[in-house]
Parts: C-alpha cells; sequence; structure tokens
C-alpha cells in the first residue's frame, strides 16, 4: 500500500524541493492529503505541484498555506483545477495572492466539478478580486465553504457578493470575518439570507444564517 497522507509542513522544503512532489503526483495513485504548509514555496514550486496535478485524480486536499505564493503560481494551480478531477480542498492561505489570483481561480471553479472548500484567508485579494471571483460563481455547483477572511474587501463589495448569491441552489457558508464591512453591509446580507436559505454568511460581527 502507497502513502496516504503526506505531512511536509515546516521543512524548509523551497521551489526546488517541491519539484520532486510534483513529479510523484504525476504517478502516485494512492496519495490523498497533501499539507506544504510553511515552505517557502513561491511560483516555480507551484508549477511543479500543478503540473503533477493535472496527470493526478487521486488527491483531495492540498494544503499550500504560508508560503509565498503570488498571482502567477495561482495561475498554474488554477489551470490543473480546470483538469483535476479529485481535489476537494484547497488551502491557500497566508500567501501573497492578489485580484488577479482570484480571477484564475474563478475562471477554474467555473469548470472544476470537485472542489468543496477553497480557503483564501490573509490574502489581498481585496474588492477587485473578490469581484471578478464572484462574476465566475454562477457555473460552480459544488463549492460549500469559501473563505476570504482578511482581504482588504471592503463596503462596496456586499452588493454585488450579494447578487452572485441571490439564486445560488447550492449550500454555500461564505467566511468574511476581519474585512472592512460595515452595519449597511450586514443587512445586505441578512436581505440574502432571507431570500436564499441555502446560504450562510460568517462577518466580524455576526453569523448570518
Amino acid at each position: 500500500h502507497g502513502l496516504i497522507s503526506h505531512n511536509l509542513m515546516n521543512n524548509k522544503l523551497a521551489d526546488d524541493g517541491v519539484e520532486m512532489r510534483g513529479q510523484e503526483l504525476q504517478s502516485n495513485k494512492t496519495l490523498t492529503k497533501l499539507y506544504l504548509d510553511n515552505n517557502h514555496i513561491g511560483n516555480a514550486g507551484v508549477n511543479h505541484i500543478g503540473n503533477g496535478l493535472k496527470l493526478n485524480n487521486g488527491l483531495k486536499i492540498l494544503s499550500l498555506c504560508k508560503n509565498t505564493i503570488l498571482d502567477a503560481g495561482v495561475e498554474a494551480i488554477s489551470q490543473a483545477l480546470t483538469l483535476n478531477k479529485s481535489i476537494k480542498q484547497l488551502l491557500l492561505s497566508h500567501n501573497q495572492i492578489k485580484s488577479e489570483g482570484a480571477m484564475y481561480l474563478g475562471n477554474a471553479i467555473s469548470v472544476n466539478l470537485s472542489l468543496v472548500i477553497l480557503d483564501l484567508n490573509d490574502n489581498k485579494i481585496g474588492d477587485e478580486g473578490i469581484s471578478s471571483f464572484m462574476s465566475c460563481f454562477k457555473k460552480n455547483r459544488t463549492l460549500e465553504q469559501l473563505f476570504v477572511e482578511r482581504n482588504g474587501i471592503t463596503q462596496k463589495s456586499a452588493t454585488p457578493i450579494a447578487a452572485e448569491l441571490k439564486s445560488r441552489a447550492k449550500n454555500l457558508e461564505l467566511f468574511l470575518k476581519g474585512n472592512d464591512i460595515d452595519e449597511t453591509g450586514l443587512l445586505i446580507f441578512e436581505e440574502i439570507r432571507k431570500s436564499n436559505t441555502k446560504i450562510a454568511i460568517s462577518t466580524s460581527a455576526k453569523v448570518i444564517q
């Protein structure tokens, strides 16, 4: 029996060290969980992982939190998500992902049929990023939890977020704590919650569910 879960957190792998992990993903049929948090992984390293994911259909959880991944690295992962049919949890918190990265991920989830949890906490996607992500959301039917806490999202995103969630037929929890959304935004989200019972939104002030 092959390895099912591989925890390589805090190993200072960097981009060169993760190249072998990417190669392993291409042929490994048993690995379901890969944790690469806090490994100084940048865009080059994520390219290796992305190439591996394109040919892998067994991995369920990929965690790349607390690395130095930029938008170009997210593009590599996003391209892989358009082909990969097994990933259920993609964890990318505490990186340097901005609006362009959010757009790449949005495009990916519009065609991906497996992703259930996407964690983008503690990045910098901002209003532009959440807007472009949500605009791709209509076609997605699998995502159940979206974490975008502490991402520089402001009040002006409340209305477009609400508009995209209004008609969503699939259950979704949206985590927005630590963003700059005031009482007016909360009222907008509460209205959405009344009209669509499948949506739950967690902000700094309260959970609307």
